[in-house]
């Protein structure tokens, strides 16, 4: 049967994502694509000769091209009909063995070996808050202290939300007399290291961002580049706890595009058209290319712990610089991917790399976390982080699967919302999950992996489906696992989607069938009695639901 939809033979999707034929039946088309199609692969053509001004040109179409997409798709009101079906993904991989009785023998299989070149002793993924989700460049110490008292009000510190991080925007341009960074005086006039000592007062830890290039991504302040000694002790003496260094400011970046170098385009045109996924299990060839950021962020580690003071250290090199072979052994986390932003779909994509990517959730463990980026729960943002864009935002089903999946994979808990707002108590009340707090901060470090996958994107209405199983081995002879309904890639009402009943066998999470097991959801916060066999969960499209399965007996 036809779907209702081909009779319209609706053409423009969302992202500039366009159906091919009448039928309907062929593989959707991406914005990227058409443009591959336009300009002759320029995309994939680019080199250190082209020129600033046709490089400068190439990054304006792309986003010329997904700003009159959105606009006729806004014009002509059709988009809500749209299928949005993700491409069909691999199946998983099976996971490694877990020993419900040897946690030592489950990390040796479940995480790669690395030893710490600078260690700093920090052992837990952060939990905490970032500026610059909602307040962007505009942030002040008025805000900073209104977010930071509604935090200790709501319960957000008490539950382990410790960190409050300033981002980009604190600075002045200019260094002092004596080479020193120097807070703006409009937006912290009572300079940085009395709001730490405030912060400290209500019982936080105080984070604060720079970048390793000569300027930040904002522009407007400089970076650590000549001055990595005198910069890890000016922060010491702000009794700076926790430190994000960006990628931004190196030497022959884009100039119109800070953080992003010659052969970035095309995986900028990739998150822009919506198919910024891996390929064969691997990033983009890009992400692979080092360049000299990579001792820029060694050399920093190695000032900030020998600075005398404990500094948490992110680096944020959206997994570029071959992020993984070099951050875990110098960093407390490490982003994995370009920023994200909040909408569905963006989430998705970086949960496809955790997903197909598996050396991300082999580079996991204690003092070393693989980072997903800020949470977007509650944050009143625009598509890609652009306000030329349309605004966007995650429902509530969105954002608490967002953090359960954070949870899992044990990455960094940093949120982004103003919590300060009464209509954010929502995002508050889940992100005070105890559960899921508990299964983030697990002593073990182990990251959640993929170990089913269920798929149909070719289907009546209301008869496709994308359901996953994630598991994460824990102390004390548990593991976690998240049961999600991934569904469709944009709409949690797509009416292609529906509620799916999603089961794991205890064959899967290297149990016998007969064993008697105590389940228990996270997502409920409620025992849900022992079982034998498998368990089932109904879950609905874009929702999840974390359970956590201790065995009565062990016998591996």
């Amino acid at each position: 049967m036809l779907m209702p939809w081909c009779t319209l033979h609706i053409s423009l999707l969302l992202l500039g994502v366009f159906a091919a034929e009448d039928n309907c039946t062929a593989t959707e088309v991406s914005l990227m694509q058409r443009r591959e199609v336009h300009k002759a692969g320029s995309l994939g053509t680019l080199t250190l000769g082209t020129t600033n001004e046709s490089l400068r040109a190439e990054h304006e179409s792309i986003l010329n091209d997904a700003l009159q997409a959105h606009r006729g798709c806004s014009q002509n009101k059709s988009c809500s009909f749209l299928p949005e079906h993700s491409p069909m993904f691999p199946k998983p991989a099976k996971i490694p063995v877990i020993s419900y009785a040897d946690a030592t023998k489950t990390q040796a299989a479940w995480q790669a070996p690395m030893k710490k070149t600078y260690d700093n002793g920090v052992r837990s993924p952060a939990l905490g808050w970032n500026s610059w989700n909602q307040f962007n460049l505009d942030v002040n110490e008025t805000k900073v202290l209104n977010v930071a008292r509604a935090m200790k009000s709501s319960g957000l510190l008490e539950s382990g939300f410790e960190y409050i991080v300033i981002d980009d925007g604190w600075g002045s341009p200019e260094r002092d007399q004596d080479g020193r960074m120097q807070a703006d005086p409009e937006k912290f006039p009572n300079g940085i290291k009395w709001l730490a000592e405030q912060l400290h007062g209500l019982g936080f830890k105080f984070g604060i961002y720079t970048s390793v290039g000569e300027k930040t991504c904002g522009g407007g302040q400089p970076g650590i580049m000549g001055h990595i000694q005198i910069d890890a002790a000016t922060f010491a003496s702000w009794d700076v706890d926790y430190v994000k260094v960006d990628r931004c400011g190196w030497p022959g970046e884009l100039f119109f595009a800070p953080g992003l170098d010659v052969g970035d385009l095309p995986e900028f045109a990739r998150i822009v058209a919506g198919v910024d996924y891996p390929v064969n299990g691997q990033y983009p060839k890009s992400f692979y290319q080092v360049s000299g950021r990579v001792e820029g962020y060694q050399n920093f580690s190695a000032a900030l712990n020998s600075s005398g003071r404990t500094m948490y250290l992110e680096i944020c090199d959206w997994g570029e610089d071959d992020t993984l072979a070099f951050a875990p052994q110098i960093a407390n986390s490490f982003r994995v991917l370009w920023d994200n932003f909040p909408q569905w779909h963006r989430v998705e994509e970086i949960y496809e790399y955790y997903a197909q990517v598996l050396a991300i959730p082999a580079s996991t463990r204690p003092g070393a976390y693989a980072y997903a980026d800020m949470l977007e729960g509650g944050v009143d943002g625009f598509l890609y982080n652009r306000d030329i864009f349309p605004a966007s935002n995650l429902t509530r089903r969105e954002a608490a699967t967002e953090h359960a999946m954070w949870s899992m994979w044990s990455s960094p808990l940093i949120l982004g919302y103003d919590v300060a707002k009464p209509s954010k108590a929502w995002v508050t009340e889940l992100m005070r999950n105890q559960a899921l707090l508990k299964i983030n901060q697990d002593p073990l470090g182990i990251a959640a992996r993929l170990a089913v996958r269920k798929q149909k994107n070719f289907c009546p209405i209301s008869d496709c489906y994308h359901t996953d199983v994630w598991v994460k081995p824990l102390a004390e002879g548990a593991v976690a696992v998240a049961l999600v309904n991934v569904a469709g890639a944009y709409n949690q009402h797509n009416i292609f989607y529906t509620t799916e009943s999603i089961s794991v066998a205890w064959e899967t999470l290297w149990l016998r069938p007969e064993t008697n097991v105590s389940v228990y959801s996270a997502t409920e916060q409620k025992d849900l009695g022992i079982m034998s066999g498998s368990v089932s969960m109904d879950v609905e499209p874009h929702g999840v639901i974390v359970l956590v399965l201790t065995p009565q007996t062990t016998t591996v």
